[in-house]
């Protein structure tokens, strides 16, 4: 439960940005959460980021106590609640204690988890640094936002899978309490309870669990809140834009694509203001718009800059263009590759079969369209904000799109790139910000009313338009989606971690001995055979900060139809892969006699088949053969 301390020191920077900018609580909240996402980032920059992570800490518990302070020595009951005991922060709160009991035993489940996400917060955890290149992180340049957040909860509670579970956790659900804004318990705790079934309903849709650590469903939930809040405020204070600079930046640290987030935010909340000065025949521009601007695109450029530095010079080429236009890639795709991937990409938007949550995407567009349509009508005040967010949102998921198709075409191999890996999950990043934006402009800002006034049906619809969406949304989706048929305490917090703890448990003796006989810098080539790699992926988190091989850990001939990972290649063309690797060790977790058959000449005369799993490479005095000793 020492999870619960760390979220006392964020709760201190709620308290302080509260003070600081006259705010709400629960934007206070969602900015101060995103402020300590930068101050992490900065440290980690300047190489202190464990000393950097004591100092965020021991900073928030400073302000805590200080708000406790002149809480007390005003004596003001009003001053307590206005600070700490609004709706937003007792639900926040409140279901954070609820999901830290329910997940206190969990452990990472899925396959990015082992080897992305949650391999990087264990590197972080166990070297205090960024993850570098040639270490245990293949993909270390990844946006590590989400994973420094993580990593300030170990430091402080020590390192659990659930605590990483949790520290995401409060990420994703600090932004929806923009929602519950300028409330009362009195006249509102039915909305609230709504609404927080809304959202848990909306995650389990577009990404079946509330408990991940994949940063997907976080930035669709931070570009959809960041509309909601500034769009719903109406701008009132252009100071308060202030509190959205900690939040665009770390939107940007959480994963490449967030940067893409960004802009569209930036140009979102920048041209409406434009116009209003070009309206007014003022020239200008607030220095809080140019600040905005500004620090999104330095802590973004700062990353790259971290990158090409650590990697003499050059950006990976995951993340990095092709010369081919995504137009002529379109038109004339240069081979059957390219074809294939642009016709089964417009498939996945138009036909069944790839279903993001509840319906395929053309769909989606439809539901979209017909829900703003209802909104723009109902909503007679904030006509001009509905048209202007829902188009440029549209336009934005146009760019959106293409980008997607154009990672399938140049940035992924053509396996993937012909499967559209992850689809629905990139795509229902997009629509989970929809959604959260459809709603944030239907809800109720201030009152919520029960009692009926006059003027008829159509005023009927509008004082309950947010109930009649619940009916609606009861009906379609509970009905077309089966895990909401039974929607419970328990279905809300379900995570399939089952098999992969059985896995872990069962590979445990192995795990233990390979750690006790390999120095934890030292690389390990490890053997997993007749699999499409996620053994292999959990193997390797476990080995951490050992490096180790992100290919060929199945050798020999397909094991199965359709086995394209499997590497069929000699013992000399093993033991050169290996020189060049400089692998110091090879762990066998699966022999099989095949295996043994193949490659019995890489092994010296010592080895005992079937009970030697572990072995030391030599590259003196061979011919590439028998270069592997085993070690016992």
């Amino acid at each position: 439960m020492n999870e619960i301390i760390v979220l006392l020191s964020i709760m201190g920077y709620t308290a302080a940005v509260k003070f600081l900018t006259r705010e709400d609580a629960e934007l206070s909240l969602f900015s101060a959460v995103s402020l300590v996402v930068c101050l992490l980032y900065a440290f980690s920059l300047l190489g202190a980021l464990k000393t950097g992570s004591v100092i965020v800490f021991g900073a928030g518990m400073l302000f805590l106590i200080l708000a406790l302070i002149l809480i007390t020595i005003r004596l003001r009951k009003d001053l307590f609640l206005e600070h700490f005991l609004t709706p937003g922060i007792v639900t926040f709160l409140a279901v954070l204690v609820l999901f830290l009991f329910k997940t206190r035993s969990y452990t990472l489940a899925s396959w990015d988890e082992f080897s992305h996400w949650g391999l990087m917060t264990k590197d972080m955890n166990q070297s205090g640094a960024l993850s570098a290149p040639n270490g245990a992180v293949t993909f270390w340049y990844y946006s590590p936002g989400a994973n420094l957040f993580q990593y300030f909860f170990t430091v402080i509670s020590g390192f659990n899978e659930h605590t990483l579970y949790f520290a995401q956790f409060v990420l994703l659900l600090a932004p929806v309490m923009v929602f519950f804004r300028n409330f009362s318990f009195k006249t509102h705790t039915p909305f609230v309870i709504l609404t927080i079934a809304f959202f848990y309903a909306l995650i389990i849709i577009f990404f079946q669990t509330t408990v991940s650590i994949m940063v997907d469903q976080l930035l669709g939930v931070y570009f959809g809140m960041t509309l909601v809040a500034y769009f719903r405020d109406g701008g009132r204070k252009t100071k308060s834009l202030l509190l959205y600079v900690p939040i665009v930046c770390a939107l940007t640290l959480f994963k490449a694509s967030g940067v893409f987030f960004a802009i569209a935010i930036l140009f979102m909340i920048s041209v409406p203001f434009i116009i209003k000065n070009l309206r007014t025949k003022s020239s200008h521009i607030s220095a809080v718009i140019i600040v905005l601007i500004v620090s999104t695109l330095i802590t973004s450029a700062s990353w790259k800059a971290h990158i090409k530095h650590k990697n003499s010079g050059q950006i990976p080429n995951l993340i990095q263009s092709s010369g081919q236009s995504l137009m002529d890639a379109v038109r004339s795709p240069k081979d059957a590759d390219q074809r294939s991937i642009v016709n089964n990409f417009f498939s996945a938007i138009k036909d069944n079969g790839r279903e993001v949550g509840t319906f395929n995407m053309k769909n989606w567009i439809i539901v979209f369209f017909f829900l703003f349509g209802i909104v723009f009508i109902l909503r007679a005040g904030k006509r001009a904000s509905v048209l202007w967010v829902f188009s440029t949102m549209t336009l934005f998921f146009i760019i959106y799109l293409a980008g997607l198709l154009k990672v399938y075409l140049f940035n992924l191999g053509p396996y993937e790139g012909k499967l559209l890996a992850s689809f629905e999950r990139y795509t229902a990043t997009y629509l989970l910000s929809f959604s959260l934006l459809f709603y944030g402009f239907a809800c109720p800002e201030s009152t919520f009313k029960f009692k009926p006034e006059p003027g008829g049906i159509f005023s009927f619809f509008k004082q309950y338009k947010l109930f009649i969406f619940y009916l609606i949304f009861s009906a379609v989706f509970f009905y077309r989606y089966p895990i909401l048929k039974s929607f419970n305490i328990n279905a809300v917090f379900a995570h399939p971690d089952y098999e992969t703890k059985w896995f872990r448990n069962r590979i445990r003796p192995q795990i233990d001995f390979v750690k006790s006989k390999t120095p934890a810098n030292s690389s390990v080539f490890i053997v997993f055979l007749a699999t499409t790699g996620f053994e292999h992926r959990v193997i390797s988190y476990e080995l951490v900060p050992r490096r180790f091989n992100m290919g060929c850990w199945s050798l020999g001939k397909p094991y199965f139809d359709g086995d394209i990972w499997s590497c069929n290649i000699k013992t000399k063309d093993w033991f050169e892969q290996l020189k060049s690797g400089q692998y110091s060790y090879v762990y066998i977790a699966t022999p099989y006699d095949v295996f043994w058959q193949r490659y019995t000449e890489a092994f010296d005369n010592s080895t005992k088949k079937w009970s030697d799993i572990l072995f030391k490479v030599n590259y003196e005095n061979t011919d590439g053969k028998h270069f592997l000793s085993p070690v016992r």
